[in-house]
C-alpha cells in the first residue's frame, strides 16, 4: 500500500512496475490532490472503495482479497493539515466519513479488516507525549480502538513504541499504521518498521510491513 501518490508520471512508473511483477493495483486519482493505492499479487473478490463513502475516496481505496478468511484492506492518507480553518475542516471531515464508514461494515467484515497507511495523526499515548494536537485527531485512534481494530506492533509481545516519521528537530512520530480487526490478532505472526526507505531518501517515512498466518 502506497501513499502520497498522483495522477503523474512518477505514480504511473510505480504502476507499471507493479504490473510487471504481478501486483494488480487499485486506486483513483485526483489531478489536485495526492492520493493512495493497494496493490495486491492474491485474487481480488471484488473492489471494495465505494463501500466506504468517505470524502476524498483517492485516498481510500479498499479490496476485498479472496482469501481464507476473507480479508478487507483499506489503504489511508489521512490529509495532513495547517492551522488554516479550510484544511482542519477538510481533514476533520474525511476522518469522521472514515470512522462512520468503517462503522457501517458488518461486524463479521469489520473483525476481518486491515487498515493501512499514513494517518497523520498519534494516538493519544504516544511516546513521547504529543499534546498539540485536536481532539478529532486523537479520536481516530479512540474509535479504532472501540472498532476492535488494534495497531500491529501493540500485538507483538515486548514490541517498543516506534516511530515512523522524524521532524525537524529530532521528535519521533507514529503517523503511519497497520490496524487489524479482532479476527486477525491471533493470525499475526510478525510486523515491523522499515527505516530504509527513510534513511535512503527514498520517503520521509518508514515503510511498515506485517505477516499473517492465512488458511
Amino acid at each position: 500500500m502506497l501513499t502520497e501518490t498522483s495522477a503523474g508520471p512518477g505514480t504511473r512508473q510505480l504502476l507499471d512496475g507493479l504490473r510487471q511483477h504481478g501486483y494488480r493495483t487499485y486506486a483513483t486519482f485526483d489531478e489536485h490532490d495526492r492520493g493512495a493505492l493497494v496493490a495486491s499479487r492474491l485474487p481480488v473478490a471484488e473492489d471494495f472503495t465505494d463501500r466506504l463513502g468517505v470524502t476524498l475516496p483517492w485516498r481510500a481505496p479498499a479490496v476485498l482479497l479472496d482469501t481464507s478468511p476473507a480479508i478487507v484492506v483499506v489503504g489511508v492518507y489521512v490529509p495532513s493539515r495547517d492551522r488554516s480553518a479550510a484544511k482542519i475542516e477538510r481533514k476533520h471531515a474525511f476522518i469522521a466519513s472514515l470512522l462512520d464508514g468503517l462503522s457501517a461494515l458488518p461486524e463479521p467484515v469489520r473483525n476481518s479488516l486491515l487498515l493501512v497507511g499514513d494517518y497523520n495523526a498519534v494516538a493519544r499515548h504516544h511516546d513521547p507525549p504529543l499534546p498539540g494536537l485536536l481532539a478529532y485527531e486523537y479520536a481516530l485512534h479512540d474509535t479504532l480502538a472501540d472498532l476492535g481494530l488494534r495497531p500491529a506492533h501493540e500485538l507483538i509481545p515486548g514490541a517498543e513504541h516506534p516511530h515512523s516519521w522524524i521532524g525537524r528537530t529530532g521528535i519521533g512520530y507514529l503517523y503511519d499504521y497497520i490496524h487489524l480487526g479482532a479476527a486477525l490478532h491471533t493470525r499475526l505472526q510478525h510486523s515491523a518498521y522499515l527505516h530504509d526507505p527513510r534513511t535512503h531518501g527514498l520517503s520521509d517515512h518508514a515503510a511498515v510491513t506485517a505477516r499473517l498466518r492465512l488458511r
